[in-house]
């Protein structure tokens, strides 16, 4: 499961069953919620175990929804889309405040590569992303030279890339 969500980090849901070959869907989802990476995905629980215990123990661990089989297909299509909606709300909500963030960096940066900076590492930070930069055309070296880094290291002139390797070199090219 970590492999494939490795493959596809934009799940937005995962509908999991506690009764797994190998491991039981509580070690799943303790593993998820261990995992910075994977602990917003919301997890709906659809499992033959309907004791209270084993619903209080699947929520408590992490799980954000829980149902018992049988279950209505109109119920399970409503969790899932209250499930899916919020999550898409949260993202859109840190995205809107990642704007605001930037809309007063552009107010109170000293200079524009401050500013740069700022941009980088909010947009990072958003996205979830372990390493961003902000790369611009330097006409007069031929090349894409790194303006503005986070996750690479200090050194900005080894992000560089002459054009010709780069987007901006094809784009200009054409």
């Amino acid at each position: 499961l970590f492999e494939t969500l490795e493959l596809a980090p934009d799940v937005d849901l995962l509908i999991l069953d506690l009764m797994l070959p190998g491991m039981s869907g509580y070690e799943v989802i303790e593993g998820l919620r261990a995992e910075a990476r994977f602990a917003r995905i919301p997890i709906l629980v659809l499992s033959a175990l309907g004791s209270t215990a084993a619903r209080v123990r699947g929520l408590r661990d992490g799980a954000d929804d829980y149902m018992t089989k049988p279950f209505l297909p109109e119920e399970l299509v409503a969790r899932a889309r209250t499930l899916v909606t919020t999550r898409l709300l949260e993202r859109r909500t840190r995205e809107i405040e990642a704007l605001g963030h930037i809309a007063q960096a552009s107010l109170t940066a000293a200079s524009v590569g401050v500013l740069l900076q700022r941009i980088v590492e909010t947009v990072a930070d958003v996205v979830e992303a372990d390493a961003a930069a902000v790369l611009l055309i330097d006409e007069a070296r031929g090349r894409l030279a790194a303006r503005a880094a986070v996750g690479f290291g200090d050194d900005l002139d080894a992000l560089s890339i002459p054009l010709p390797e780069g987007l901006g070199g094809r784009d200009r090219a054409a």
